[in-house]
């Protein structure tokens, strides 16, 4: 009888058991499902809002630097003499100059033949091509020359100082110990002026040390008057009009 008895209460108490753990098991996801909820409305409406506010704060910090560029800037400005910067853009515009100098280094060439008794016998002006849309462009002048070897030195010393800016790219000399041709090959220069300022959040560039040595240089260098351009050198050819 006892033994039925426990095998009859068996039952009961594993009934008892089951009906205690799924309440404890219902108590125990009613919490978890309301921080699952929780948690996914965080991510859904608090994550934009967080990323805001770091977007506006990585913003003011930009604009804070911006501000400091600013200052600077000003504060450069206002001790800098607008005269001088006048100057200095005269210089650079004469030795480089905003149009073609194609027509200037040519009236160079012929008044510098001309005060160093230089006969010039071809003379060929060409405009080369830049890949750059900014960079400076580039002219070429190809001409012929003759004269003794002081005058054709004094000529080449004189262009090196003549505005606008030329080099030397070739020379090639022949003679017969008194009179020398030489085919001279130089390159001037000219770029446009920008059309366009910078951003205004970008630093100001003062004129270094290396700059400011280098307008001296141009300064240096001297302009010829568009208004008087020597006459052309007589072609060394024959006259083929000549008498035999």
């Amino acid at each position: 009888m006892i033994g039925q008895t426990f095998n009859q209460n068996r039952p009961l108490s594993q009934s008892l058991d089951t009906q205690g753990l799924k309440t404890k098991t219902r108590s125990f996801w009613v919490p978890l499902s309301i921080f699952f909820v929780i948690t996914a409305l965080s991510i859904t409406v608090l994550g934009p809002q967080t990323q805001s506010i770091f977007d506006t704060r990585e913003h003011i910090v930009q604009l804070q630097q911006d501000n400091r560029v600013l200052v600077d800037k000003k504060n450069k400005l206002t001790s800098i003499d607008k005269s001088l910067l006048t100057r200095q853009a005269r210089i650079a515009v004469s030795a480089i100059p905003v149009e073609s100098s194609g027509l200037a280094a040519l009236a160079t060439v012929r008044n510098k033949a001309f005060s160093s008794n230089i006969t010039i016998n071809q003379l060929r002006v060409s405009e080369g091509e830049s890949s750059e849309k900014d960079a400076a462009k580039e002219v070429r002048l190809q001409f012929e020359i003759s004269g003794s070897l002081s005058d054709l030195l004094k000529f080449i010393d004189s262009l090196s100082k003549a505005a606008p800016l030329l080099r030397i790219a070739s020379v090639k000399m022949v003679g017969d110990g008194v009179t020398i041709s030489t085919d001279l090959e130089m390159k001037t220069f000219w770029a446009e002026l920008p059309v366009s300022l910078p951003p205004l959040n970008t630093p100001l560039n003062q004129v270094n040390k290396k700059d400011q040595d280098l307008l001296g240089q141009m300064n240096n260098l001297k302009a010829e008057s568009l208004g008087f351009v020597a006459p052309a050198s007589a072609s060394a050819r024959e006259n083929p009009f000549a008498p035999y």
